[in-house]
């Protein structure tokens, strides 16, 4: 059941890649391979998206650091995990992701007093 099931999650990776969503087909992927991890096809298919999805970091960089600057802190963080999906140890995306998130949550900490 395993096997199928992660051999599904393959396929819809497979669509959702033809159809523009490299970071949904990536999580697909990951989701593939967590139900079950001997899954070559899976493996091969993940690796070839996200070396084609690296040419594009710097942009999906610049994006996020834009929404960061202009204080869209879930934008910016939706950016930064979208780059750490195709690189998971991208260092600047690392650090600018948990930036945001503190920025975003001392925010909704502020709201949260102001309606106290």
């Amino acid at each position: 059941a395993s096997r199928l099931q992660s051999e599904v999650e393959t396929n819809q990776a497979r669509a959702l890649t033809n159809a523009g969503k490299p970071f949904a087909a990536i999580r697909s992927y990951i989701s593939a391979l967590r139900i079950w991890p001997q899954n070559g096809r899976a493996r091969v298919e993940l690796a070839a998206l996200r070396g084609r999805e690296s040419a594009r970091i710097p942009r999906y960089m610049r994006d996020g650091l834009v929404e960061y600057n202009r204080r869209n802190y879930d934008l910016a963080i939706q950016r930064f995990q979208d780059v750490l999906l195709v690189n998971p140890a991208h260092k600047e995306a690392t650090e600018y992701l948990r930036l945001s998130q503190q920025k975003q949550q001392a925010v909704r900490r502020l709201l949260q007093r102001k309606n106290d």
